[in-house]
């Protein structure tokens, strides 16, 4: 698999407060990716440097071989989606409406006939069909959440077809039920398979250890663990950095972590 995003010693610093310093990694088309850590760790700060919304203050942050920062709006938007962890809405829009955002388009300036099939066949991949019509305000925390993630999906099946597209998706389980969170993680998993390089920003590592291939996880603004998730989520490890004791088992499905309780 290809590099599809490289950081390379990159720090974020907002006045005299290192948000993330001396972070090195990579993130690979075809690859799911979880970055785990601490709140305040500079998760979502990592993402949104991927994202280009924001430029690191030293370091490098490069897309398929060329520093975000100096790429154009039009040319982030052809090359990668980032579902945002909230987002605030105060104003009517329809849950059609906000996926039909994600359709990219060079040349046309008014929607298409097929626009409404792609719009309904998002919102069906995640369990949003019933709520075509529905004013975003009226929605619940989680079902914001999956129609954002079914943006995402449409900007990155509109994207450009002769490279790899990059899928950043933060916390996009936080206010899911345990039935969405699995389906979340599934089309992370098939938007992979496609040839996307996924990154997604969570908090519950057997979600890391069921669906990524890789995990990043950082604390108090640096990396502190990089590689396969059964093999960076020990228990020594997650006690170290989460404060939590834990018990690693071994079943048909895999390993997942069963926590005892915080660190006293």
């Amino acid at each position: 698999m290809s590099d599809f995003f490289e950081v390379v010693d990159a720090d974020y610093v907002v006045g005299r407060k290192k948000i993330l310093f001396g972070v090195n990694c990579v993130f690979r088309a075809g690859e799911v990716t979880a970055v785990l850590g601490p709140n305040g760790a500079g998760k979502s700060t990592l993402l949104r440097l991927l994202s280009g919304e924001l430029r690191p203050t030293s370091g490098s942050v490069k897309m398929l071989g060329r520093e975000v920062c100096e790429m154009n709006a039009k040319e982030l938007a052809t090359r990668r989606a980032l579902m945002r962890q909230a987002v605030d809405i105060t104003f009517p829009i329809t849950a059609a409406e906000v996926v039909r955002m994600g359709i990219l388009r060079e040349g046309v300036f008014w929607d298409l006939p097929e626009d409404d099939s792609v719009v309904r066949n998002a919102l069906e991949r995640v369990d949003m069909s019933d709520f075509v019509e529905r004013d975003m305000r009226s929605l619940s925390g989680g079902e914001r959440q999956r129609v954002l993630l079914a943006r995402a999906l449409v900007q990155v099946r509109n994207a450009k077809i002769d490279q790899p597209c990059g899928l950043l998706l933060d916390e996009p389980t936080s206010a899911l039920d345990l039935e969405h969170q699995h389906q979340t993680m599934f089309l992370a998993r098939e938007s992979a398979a496609a040839g996307c390089a996924v990154v997604v920003v969570l908090h519950d590592p057997n979600l890391a250890l069921q669906y990524a291939d890789f995990v990043i996880v950082l604390s108090n603004g640096q990396v502190c663990g990089n590689g396969i998730p059964s093999e960076i989520l020990s228990s020594d490890f997650m006690q170290k950095y989460f404060r939590v004791d834990t018990d690693i088992h071994e079943d048909s499905f895999g390993s997942f972590l069963r926590v005892r309780g915080r660190r006293r």
